[in-house]
């Protein structure tokens, strides 16, 4: 993802959202659906706290991967 989308996609975000500084994962948009799989991961990816191997991702929900929780937003 170049820095000129990153710098897009963290604005068009905040004026939506009003997200406070930190880190945050952007999704590049390719299809109607976004999926997180897990390939035997050693602590698993947890998707609104059940463990999935594969799961398509709604606004709104909270991914866990290891210690640092997410959140999947359409923005």
């Amino acid at each position: 993802m170049t820095a000129a989308v990153l710098d897009r996609t963290r604005h068009e975000a905040t004026a939506v959202w009003h997200l406070e500084h930190g880190r945050y994962l952007a999704v590049q948009d390719g299809g109607d659906t976004v999926v997180i799989a897990d390939e035997r991961s050693r602590n698993g990816v947890l998707v609104n706290g059940h463990r999935v191997q594969q799961a398509s991702l709604r606004h709104g929900d909270q991914i866990r991967l290891g210690a640092r929780t997410m959140r999947f937003l359409e923005v």
